[in-house]
């Protein structure tokens, strides 16, 4: 299906209205290892795959796990963008650690893990499944040897870093989350600035461009820039993330989305090929992915990581770049892939 293509004002460095309504909750979790272990692979790929086993055995409705809730598409056969996101969508929530941890972790008994998941849109609906089933992944096990973990205390935290206490130890001491973070929490920051530097600092490696064997034989600006991840890039991917997020999890009921195509937005995205690299300090890296019974484990979790300098006006991109700090951009973003950060 073609829309008409509606053009950004460039002297509005404002997004689409809809965007603004696309938020989520940080919700921080803290557990502790009843024995010494070993976490033998990066910490967010044995987080996501033992919650999401664990997410199996939890019901969100009769005869619908969490894990199905979690990979069911929220849009109907009809909408415009079913097609293009039914055989992959970024999925609503996804696990985040601090920056210190390496790819692999030594854990002694009491030692805590700490991580972080952020529940994206309507995905807060399910929070309480979340909660029995961090549960159910520490009474089951983690790590080599498998050993118990114990649930310390799991609580959301705001945008200024206020802390709502929502489970301690094996209780529940509220059932509402009170925190929702918004791009409208971001969308003013910033606005003086004119000409000036910013720093990108990839944390984790973010990878802007998929590793599969293409069946459009067409030379892609990716392939002309070899997979780098320029600003333009970093913005292109940033926004189509955004979209997604909003289509899926905000109103996914919503067929006319015209403004929230890439042709649409083109003129907003395009204006990033204006900036300038000032310095760059960048490697490719591979976290090891957590072992696969008899088979090999194809999945690999690679990207770039280190810092970027640029200079220009970044007025328009850097309300934008600070919401989604949190919720990452690229490639495998559940298992806390693709996190960046941004310094003025």
């Amino acid at each position: 299906m073609k829309y008409d293509k509606k053009r950004i004002d460039l002297d509005n460095q404002t997004l689409p209205n809809i965007l603004n309504k696309l938020y989520y909750h940080h919700i921080e979790v803290r557990i502790a290892a009843t024995f010494e272990t070993n976490l033998e692979a990066w910490v967010g790929a044995i987080l996501r795959n033992n919650l999401m086993y664990a997410a199996k055995q939890i019901y969100v409705m009769e005869n619908v796990s969490l894990q199905e809730q979690i990979d069911r598409c929220s849009l109907d056969e009809n909408h415009p963008m079913y097609k293009d996101l039914i055989d992959g969508f970024p999925k609503g929530y996804l696990i985040a650690l601090p920056d210190t941890y390496s790819n692999e972790l030594r854990l002694n008994k009491g030692e805590l893990l700490c991580f972080s998941i952020y529940l994206i849109g309507k995905m807060d609906t399910f929070y309480r499944e979340f909660i029995q089933a961090i549960r159910l992944m520490c009474q089951r096990g983690i790590g080599h040897p498998m050993v118990p973990f114990t649930l310390v205390d799991i609580c959301e935290k705001s945008l200024e870093g206020r802390i709502h206490l929502l489970s301690l130890g094996s209780d529940d001491l509220d059932d509402t989350l009170v925190y929702p973070i918004s791009y409208w929490d971001f969308h003013t920051i910033y606005t003086h600035l004119k000409k000036t530097h910013i720093e990108i600092n990839y944390i984790t490696p973010v990878m802007l461009f998929k590793h599969t064997i293409k069946k459009d034989t067409s030379v892609s600006f990716q392939d002309k820039s070899n997979g780098f991840p320029s600003f333009y890039q970093l913005i292109r991917s940033t926004i189509a993330r955004m979209v997604k997020l909003t289509i899926l999890y905000i109103n996914p009921a919503e067929t006319d989305i015209s403004d929230l195509t890439m042709d649409a937005l083109s003129d907003w995205i395009d204006y990033a090929t204006n900036l300038t690299l000032i310095a760059v300090d960048m490697q490719k890296k591979t976290l090891k992915n957590t072992p696969k019974k008899e088979v090999d484990n194809k999945m690999p979790l690679c990207g770039y990581v280190g810092n970027q300098k640029f200079e220009g006006d970044f007025n328009r991109y850097l309300p934008m770049l600070k919401f989604m700090e949190a919720l990452g951009v690229g490639s495998e973003t559940v298992y806390g892939m693709g996190r960046f950060r941004i310094k003025v």
